[in-house]
């Protein structure tokens, strides 16, 4: 069953809390800029389906190894970097057909 635009929005919203926990809650201020990076393109996410881009297109982007890169953050300080590469991990799984 394909996956609808209401229940990806929810998907994003979970994955959205989860950065915003780690942006509000780090004690590294050198991350904060990164998490609200990320929270402007899960935000682009929620945007691009409110412009008519197709679901497909959307998940195809998060799925996207490029994606890792801003969300993988390995190289981001304390438990807040694992906790946001997790929540991407599930946010693919949940997505994903």
């Amino acid at each position: 069953m394909p996956m609808t635009t209401d229940a990806l929005h929810q998907h994003f919203l979970s994955f959205m809390t989860v950065l915003h926990d780690c942006y509000s809650r780090t004690t590294y201020s050198n991350d904060r800029n990164l998490y609200a990076t990320g929270l402007a393109t899960a935000m682009g996410w929620i945007v691009d389906l409110q412009n008519g881009t197709e679901v497909s297109k959307v998940i195809e982007h998060i799925c996207d190894p490029q994606t890792d890169k801003q969300f993988g953050d390995y190289w981001k300080q304390g438990d807040w970097g694992d906790k946001e590469s997790h929540a991407l991990e599930r946010l693919r799984a949940n997505i994903q057909p």
